[in-house]
């Protein structure tokens, strides 16, 4: 495994250095396929696409709130580990605390799990058999799950059919969820593109 892993950071680094842009790594890849250097094309439009996901991931954390009245935050965390995985998805995660209550948020978009999400949203019977209800989040469909004895649960609701916003929350109340939801400003991640 380590072996592999350092074929990868030394393929990547290679390729890193011998173009410095995502267009370039593209147009490499280009040159590549035409020489019929398969191996090449897919290295280099494999990186051109994490890159690529990278940077809309960086730009999607601006987006991301850093400060909610009554909540402090932590850094956005980005898990480029699971985009890779996943062939190019964007995962970013931001931890909101307040007393022994927290809430992590994570948004993602472009994944399988993504896609999973929005049909189960879609479809309501799918939402009843997860134990959870449907709700709406500053008109975006959603569900909650969430366990009044712990105090602990989960929102999901979808911005713009394409992004899949979740909220942990612990030591926090089904209500507290839902204003901590109501209170993320998504228009301008219904205007990114």
């Amino acid at each position: 495994m380590y072996k592999s892993a350092l074929i990868l950071g030394l393929t990547l680094l290679s390729t890193s250095a011998r173009a410095d842009s995502v267009a370039e790594i593209i147009q490499a890849a280009l040159s590549d396929y035409n020489g019929k250097n398969y191996s090449a094309t897919v290295e280099n439009l494999s990186m051109a696409l994490q890159l690529a996901n990278q940077e809309k991931s960086q730009k999607l954390a601006k987006i991301l709130p850093s400060k909610i009245a009554g909540w402090t935050a932590d850094e956005v965390e980005y898990n480029y580990a699971q985009s890779l995985m996943y062939g190019g998805s964007v995962n970013i995660e931001r931890y909101y605390y307040k007393e022994d209550a927290n809430i992590k948020l994570t948004l993602q978009s472009d994944s399988p799990q993504s896609q999973k999400m929005l049909a189960m949203l879609a479809n309501p019977l799918l939402i009843k058999n997860r134990n959870s209800q449907m709700t709406v989040v500053n008109g975006n469909r959603g569900a909650i799950a969430f366990d009044d004895y712990h105090k602990n649960g989960q929102l999901d609701f979808v911005v713009a059919d394409k992004y899949v916003v979740s909220l942990e929350g612990y030591q926090v109340s089904r209500s507290e969820l839902k204003k901590f939801a109501d209170k993320l400003s998504l228009t301008k991640l219904k205007q990114f593109k």
